[in-house]
């Protein structure tokens, strides 16, 4: 029972894939039950983990597209979360390096350890 539904759920996938030929997604998809029911276990578990991979991706990319017209929502967030996700904020340098050393010296003299 769970076999069949593993195998439809694969044929529907390879039929989306390729939507133009529907004949050669016919036999590929005939091919590939075929398959899976030869594996046995094996099969189930590699068209499982098939069907379970295409749906990841599937809604990673639903979800990139929210974020994005998000964004063009609210376009004063996008440099923030830029930031944010980055690991960076962006660069504004305070000290020359001149600078730098005179506090480098500083601070070893106040904290000698």
């Amino acid at each position: 029972m769970v076999s069949r539904i593993v195998e439809t759920l694969v044929q529907a996938e390879i039929n989306r894939a390729d939507q133009g030929d529907s004949l050669k997604n016919l036999v590929t998809g005939a091919l590939v039950v075929g398959a899976i029911r030869r594996l046995g276990p094996v099969g189930l578990i590699l068209g499982t983990g098939y069907v379970l991979g295409k749906a990841y991706i599937r809604r990673r990319a639903l979800e990139r597209i929210e974020q994005k017209k998000w964004l063009e929502a609210h376009p004063e967030q996008e440099t923030e979360i830029y930031a944010e996700t980055a690991g960076m904020l962006p660069h504004q340098p305070e000290t020359t390096p001149l600078d730098f050393q005179s506090k480098k010296k500083a601070s070893v003299k106040n904290n000698p350890a």
